[in-house]
């Protein structure tokens, strides 16, 4: 066990360098805000949301089917433990689960598993979620799952934003402890670690604000670790300034995006992006505001300081980013930054009954509350009318991937000639996955698009986790089937990928779709069968778990 804290002196936390024309606009700015209250508009936060809920249910389909873990908890994030079918999105969770000791677990700082430690509980909280329902297959709660799940192969503080703010509604004994990188740290270790970080360390996961949020989370509610609550309000404050400067921003670009003229270059909306080191992009825009609302509210919901300047530019930020949002939606990459419209999605929907209780003694989010937001997909709904702007964008648009013609007619020809059980599934610019029904998404063939690497299209067979690492001989075995589909020169075998291997046949890009169709027919057909085999085998073997797809990944 690591050192217990001495719980020094908070420090306060700003990270942000600005020169005297932000810092004189900054002033102005709160001055604004002191003196004028903000209104919520809630008839733009309830089209906005209607807006990303109606967008989720056109895509989610095609995002269960290429989502690791590290996104698949996004959605519930998002959209919380959502109706789909005859079930919930946490009934999909005990496919990414595998066969501990005792107990399924969850791997950690894992590809395939939590990418960040304990991040699918976190959002499993913050989406008002039963931790105490059993989830379907594993004969287990989610609850039970991650007290299983204390192995991380890290001691990164800045990793253990999402593990803290999930312990601190586990109600966990005052001796809890986890393994981290093969240290035992207790509650107090784990703080210390996450402070020193946010302090000292990288701005890489979400810059910072899922670490805000889980020392204030602890803090908060966990009585072994109170003695951190003034540095967590510090920690607070810094974030909430960011939001006041990307507000400020936010509304000169507003403004120009409203009234359809173009932003001048050397604007002080371009200035304060630089010093928050953001990039003018809509997307970026809605990843910042969506952490830092949700920060504010969750914050709130513990007890902690929000000034009034705070929360008047929350109810600001969120007004402008609304109003906006319709304009650029149809236009953005959804399925792409589907996480960063989830987060902005849930402080969205809480934030009108925090600032609803600004002066409620003893407030706290509820499960009942935070759950509320939790959609039905099987409903249907109309499409939100989107906006058209009305001159030059005053937020630019991520690059989204577009398919390429071609590639799109091997795939509608592919479609047609797939054999009976088999289907085509997935939306990206780059490829399809195509597999029967009864195998697991780890083991898949898949028609790539290898544009950036040459001339080439792709049919592959692949292995993406090490739950199907046995089915690698399996694999190999249909070289020779490929080779004689495909021709030797045309087919490659590369057994180490990531956690698994690949089997690629290379097919030039000016083929005739139909006869491309063809050959995926033909190699499909002529190495299906050994490798059903293989998989039918380790699936008795070793059991079903990761290896069996749920019911929800198979819905269309």
């Amino acid at each position: 066990m690591m050192s217990e804290s001495t719980h020094p002196t908070p420090i306060d936390w700003w990270p942000v360098s600005i020169d005297d024309r932000i810092g004189d606009a900054l002033d102005g700015f709160i001055d604004t805000l002191q003196a004028s209250p903000v209104e919520l508009d809630l008839a733009a936060l309830e089209h906005a949301d209607a807006c990303l809920t109606h967008a989720m249910q056109v895509e989610i389909h095609d995002i269960i089917d290429g989502a690791a873990l590290s996104h698949y908890c996004h959605l519930i994030n998002g959209w919380g433990d959502a109706r789909l079918g005859g079930g919930q999105l946490g009934d999909g969770l005990g496919f990414y689960a595998r066969s501990g000791a005792t107990r399924p677990y969850i791997r950690q700082f894992h590809r395939d598993g939590d990418f960040h430690p304990w991040q699918t509980l976190a959002y499993a909280v913050m989406a008002g979620a039963d931790l105490d329902r059993e989830l379907p297959g594993l004969g287990v709660t989610l609850r039970q799952l991650y007290l299983e799940s204390r192995e991380i192969p890290t001691a990164e503080g800045e990793e253990l934003g999402h593990l803290l703010f999930a312990l601190a509604h586990m109600d966990p004994p005052a001796d809890f402890c986890v393994e981290l990188d093969g240290r035992t740290c207790g509650l107090v270790d784990i703080m210390e670690l996450a402070i020193t970080a946010h302090h000292h360390g990288h701005f890489r996961v979400c810059c910072k604000t899922h670490l805000s949020e889980g020392i204030c989370a602890a803090a908060a509610k966990l009585p072994s670790l109170h003695g951190y609550r003034e540095q967590a309000q510090a920690f607070l404050d810094g974030q909430l300034d960011m939001m006041l400067l990307l507000t400020l921003a936010g509304r000169e670009r507003c403004a120009a995006q409203l009234s359809g003229q173009p932003l001048d270059p050397g604007s002080l909306s371009e200035a304060i992006l630089k010093a928050l080191a953001r990039t003018s992009n809509f997307e970026d825009h809605l990843f910042f505001a969506g952490h830092l609302l949700e920060l504010g509210v969750f914050a709130a919901s513990f007890g902690y300081e929000l000034p009034q300047v705070h929360r008047r530019a929350m109810a600001l930020l969120a007004n402008l980013t609304n109003t906006i949002l319709p304009q650029y939606l149809g236009r953005s990459g959804f399925a792409e930054h589907f996480l960063f419209y989830g987060h902005y999605r849930r402080a969205i929907t809480l934030l009108p009954t925090m600032l609803a209780a600004a002066d409620e003694p003893g407030w706290t989010l509820d499960r009942t509350t935070l759950a509320a937001f939790t959609v039905d997909f099987n409903l249907p709904r109309e499409a939100p009318q989107l906006v058209e702007p009305p001159g030059a964008d005053a937020w630019t648009i991520a690059p989204a991937a577009v398919p390429r013609a071609n590639f799109l007619d091997i795939v509608q020809a592919a479609r047609a000639q797939l054999p009976e059980g088999f289907e085509l599934r997935g939306n990206r610019a780059h490829y399809r996955h195509i597999k029967p029904h009864h195998w697991p998404k780890s083991l898949h063939y898949e028609l790539l698009d290898h544009t950036s690497q040459g001339p080439w299209y792709a049919l592959e067979l692949h292995v993406e986790d090490d739950v199907v690492a046995a089915l690698i001989p399996a694999l190999a075995a249909q070289q020779s089937v490929f080779a004689a589909v495909f021709g030797e020169p045309h087919v490659a075998w590369v057994p180490s990928w990531g956690n698994g291997a690949r089997l690629q046949a290379f097919i030039p890009d000016d083929s005739d779709p139909e006869q491309v169709a063809r050959l995926v027919r033909a190699a499909i057909d002529r190495s299906y069968a050994e490798v059903d085999r293989a998989y039918q085998a380790l699936r008795e073997r070793v059991g079903p778990l990761g290896l069996t797809q749920p019911e929800l990944f198979t819905l269309r």
